[in-house]
C-alpha cells in the first residue's frame, strides 16, 4: 500500500515501541469491535504514523524534518471502516477497542488517551470518574474518566456470604453499597456476568406497517395526510395500517443501505433474513401480552420513528388508530440503564457508569448525538430545537445510598446526567469570546471531529455554546432524540427540522405519565430494572422473558450462561437441557430454549439490569460544570 509520507523501512523513518512494563499495558477490548458483515479491518498505518507524531511533539523530542511511526497500536485496538450510509461507495473509518464500546473516528481525538496509556502510574486502575476539564485525570474518549484508586482494598465478599437476589443471582450493587459503606470510597469496574436479565434482547419501539400492497408513502395534498398511492393506478389508495411494535429481530444478512428508506433495494436473502422482525405492542397496563404474539418480517422502509407519529397519523381520527399506538405512548416515560461498567462513590453518594440507556422509545449510547429541548418546552409551548450534544459520559446516580441490605432500594433518590458538548445552529448561543462576540462556527474538519455521524453540516453550521473544553451536564428529561444522518431525514421527512418529533415525544410522555399504572401520582417516570420490565412486556421472539414469567427458570439459564461463557459444569449441562414446561399456557408447544440462546444474544446489544427502581423524578434540566435513522439496526 502507498502513503503519502515514507514507509516504514525509509532511513527518514523512526519506529516507536510501545513500553513493556506492566503500568503501561492496553486496556483496550475486542469485545467491542463490530461484528456485523459490512464492517473489515484496513491498513492501520495512518493512525500509528500520527500517534507517532503526535507523541514525539509532545514529548518536545521530534527532529525537524524527520518521520515517525509506531511498530504496533496498543493490544486489541483496531481500524476498521464501513460503507457510508448515504454513498456506499466511500468508506468511513472508526477506531474500536476502547472500553466504553465507542469510536474513535480520528487520530487526533484518540491521543489524549493513547498518551494517558503511555504514561499512567503504575497504581492507576482503570475505570470511569467525574474529571472535567480542568482537572489532570487522564481522558478517555468519549468521556474523560479519573484516575482510579490505588490497588489497596478490602477483598470482596466470599462466594458464601454474597448478597444475591431472589434468584440466586449476585446483587453486585447492593454488594458494591454494603462495601462502600463500610470503605467510605471505591473505585472500580463492575460486570454482571451471571445475570440472564442484561443479556436479554433490548427492544427498540418504533411505527410500523405491515404493507403498503405494492403502493408507496406519500402526502395527500386535498386530504393533508400522508397515505399509500399506487403507481399502477394513478392515484391514491388509502391509509396505511400504521401501529406500534417492538424490533425482536434486525437483519443478519444483507447491509441495509440508505435507498432502503424509499424502498427495498435488491437483496440476497428473504425479508426475514435481511429485514426487521416487529412484534405488535401489547398493553402494558394487561396481563395478556398476545398481541406481541402478532409478528411481522418487513424491510425497513415500513419503519419510522415512534415519536415522529404526529406526521405519519396527521388527519386520522383517533379512535381509528390501532390500539397499540396508545399502548406504545403508555411507556414513554420509562428510562433504563444498560451495559453498566463502572462504579465510584464516596460514602453515602455513588454513581455507575453506563455505555448506554433506554429512554422511551430508543437506546441512546455514549457518542450518539442527542437533540435537546428548549428550556420549558411543553406541548402547548413548543419552542425552537437548535441544540444538539455529543454524549461523552452516561451517570446513574445513587443519591444518600442506604447502608441497610434488607431495604428494597440501593439509595433514597436517583438521579441520571449526561455529561458531553453542546453545540447549536443558532449564532446567538455561541459562547462569547472575552471581547464580547461570538465564536466563529466550527469549519469542515472541525465537524468531522466534533461528531461521529457524517454528513452533519447539511444541518447548517454549528457553534460551540460554551468554551472549548468546557463540560456540560443534563439531566435526560432535556433529550428528545437522537440526531440522525441528513440524507436519511431528507428521505424520510423531507427536510432536516431538528424539532420533527418534538411534539409527539412530549405528547407521549405526557400521555404515559397519566396512564401508566406503574407510576404513583406526580412521578415523572417509571425506572425500570432492565427492558423488558420497562415496556411491560413478557415474551420475546415468542419466547417468555418476563422477569415473573411462570416458565423463567433460573437454575436452566444459569447452565446456558456458564455454558456460553465456557465454565460449565455437568450440572450446568443437565440444567440446560430441562425442557421450560413448567407455567406454560395450554395449547403453547413446549420446546427446550437453549437453541434460541445463540440467535438471541446475536440480534441487538445486550443490557444491563438496574437496581432499585424508586421512580424518583429529575427536575434539573441543566447543570454547567466548567447514527442516522436507521442505525439501530446496525
Amino acid at each position: 500500500m502507498s502513503h503519502s509520507t515514507p514507509d516504514d523501512t525509509s532511513n527518514n523513518l523512526e519506529v516507536l515501541s510501545l513500553p513493556t512494563s506492566p503500568e503501561c499495558s492496553s486496556d483496550g477490548d475486542r469485545s467491542t469491535w463490530p461484528t456485523e458483515d459490512h464492517w473489515r479491518h484496513i491498513d492501520d498505518w495512518l493512525y500509528r504514523h500520527k500517534l507517532a507524531m503526535m507523541w514525539m511533539e509532545r514529548d518536545n523530542k521530534a527532529i525537524k524534518g524527520k518521520q515517525y511511526i509506531l511498530k504496533q497500536l496498543p493490544a486489541q485496538y483496531s481500524l476498521m471502516d464501513r460503507p457510508r450510509f448515504s454513498d456506499n461507495t466511500i468508506r468511513d473509518k472508526f477506531f474500536y477497542g476502547h472500553p466504553s464500546g465507542a469510536p474513535f473516528n480520528s487520530p487526533k481525538n484518540f491521543f489524549p488517551h493513547f498518551y494517558w496509556l503511555k504514561r499512567r502510574p503504575q497504581t492507576t486502575a482503570s475505570g470511569s470518574g467525574t474529571s472535567t476539564a480542568t482537572t489532570s485525570h487522564h481522558p478517555l474518549a468519549p468521556r474523560q474518566w479519573a484516575r482510579g484508586r490505588p490497588a489497596k482494598r478490602a477483598s470482596k465478599l466470599p462466594a458464601s456470604r454474597r448478597i444475591t437476589d431472589s434468584e440466586g443471582v449476585p446483587d453486585v450493587y447492593r454488594e458494591l453499597v454494603t462495601r462502600l459503606s463500610k470503605e467510605s470510597e471505591i473505585d472500580e469496574p463492575v460486570s454482571e456476568p451471571r445475570s440472564m436479565d442484561w443479556r436479554a434482547e433490548n427492544k427498540l419501539v418504533v411505527l410500523w406497517v405491515p404493507r403498503l400492497n405494492d403502493g408507496k408513502l406519500k402526502y395527500n395534498e386535498q386530504e393533508r395526510s400522508y397515505q399509500i398511492y399506487s403507481s399502477k393506478m394513478r392515484r391514491f389508495i388509502g391509509r396505511p395500517d400504521w401501529r406500534a411494535g417492538t424490533v425482536s429481530e434486525v437483519p443478519d444478512k444483507d447491509p441495509v443501505v440508505l435507498e432502503d428508506l424509499i424502498e427495498p433495494t435488491k437483496k440476497t436473502w428473504e425479508v426475514n433474513y435481511s429485514g426487521f422482525r416487529v412484534e405488535t405492542f401489547p398493553n402494558p397496563n394487561s396481563d395478556d401480552k398476545s398481541a406481541s404474539l402478532q409478528y411481522q418480517y418487513v424491510h425497513i422502509y415500513l419503519l419510522r420513528p415512534f415519536n415522529s407519529w404526529p406526521t405519519w397519523l396527521q388527519g386520522m381520527p383517533q379512535k381509528e388508530w390501532h390500539p397499540s399506538i396508545k399502548h406504545a405512548m403508555t411507556v414513554m416515560s420509562s428510562v433504563c440503564m444498560i451495559n453498566k461498567y463502572h462504579f465510584k462513590g464516596v460514602w453515602p453518594n455513588a454513581s455507575i457508569y453506563c455505555r448506554g440507556m433506554f429512554l422511551g422509545p430508543e437506546m441512546i449510547v455514549v457518542g450518539d448525538t442527542v437533540r435537546l429541548k428548549a428550556k420549558g418546552a411543553t406541548v402547548n409551548r413548543l419552542a425552537p430545537v437548535t441544540d444538539v450534544m455529543v454524549i461523552k459520559r452516561i451517570e446513574f446516580r445513587l443519591n444518600s445510598c442506604i447502608k441497610d441490605p434488607q431495604s428494597p432500594h440501593l439509595a433514597k433518590s436517583y438521579s441520571i446526567r449526561i455529561r458531553g458538548n453542546i453545540y447549536s445552529n443558532l449564532p446567538t448561543r455561541a459562547c462569547r469570546n472575552p471581547d464580547g462576540y461570538g465564536s466563529q462556527p466550527l469549519n469542515q474538519q472541525e465537524v468531522i471531529d466534533a461528531f461521529q455521524q457524517v454528513g452533519m453540516s447539511e444541518y447548517g453550521a454549528w457553534y460551540r455554546t460554551h468554551r472549548p473544553g468546557t463540560a456540560v451536564e443534563i439531566s435526560h428529561d432535556m433529550i428528545i432524540g437522537r440526531c440522525y444522518e441528513p440524507a436519511a431525514m431528507e428521505l424520510v421527512f423531507g427536510h432536516t427540522s431538528l424539532d420533527y418529533d418534538l411534539f409527539g415525544m412530549l405528547a407521549s410522555r405526557d400521555w404515559s405519565r397519566k396512564t401508566d399504572n406503574r407510576m404513583e401520582d406526580g412521578q415523572d417516570w417509571f425506572w425500570a430494572d432492565y427492558r423488558v420490565q420497562a415496556l411491560s412486556i413478557d415474551t420475546l421472539n415468542g419466547d417468555e422473558v418476563g422477569r415473573y414469567s411462570k416458565s423463567r427458570e433460573p437454575r436452566m439459564w444459569r447452565g446456558v450462561l456458564n455454558i456460553l461463557d465456557g465454565i460449565p459444569t455437568q450440572a450446568d449441562w443437565e440444567a440446560a437441557k430441562l425442557p421450560r414446561n413448567a407455567g406454560r399456557q395450554p395449547g403453547r408447544p413446549s420446546k427446550s430454549q437453549f437453541a434460541e440462546v445463540q440467535k438471541m444474544s446475536s440480534l441487538v446489544s445486550s443490557g444491563l439490569n438496574m437496581e432499585g427502581s424508586a421512580n424518583v423524578s429529575s427536575n434539573d434540566e441543566t447543570v454547567n460544570t466548567s447514527r442516522v435513522y436507521y442505525e439501530f439496526a446496525t
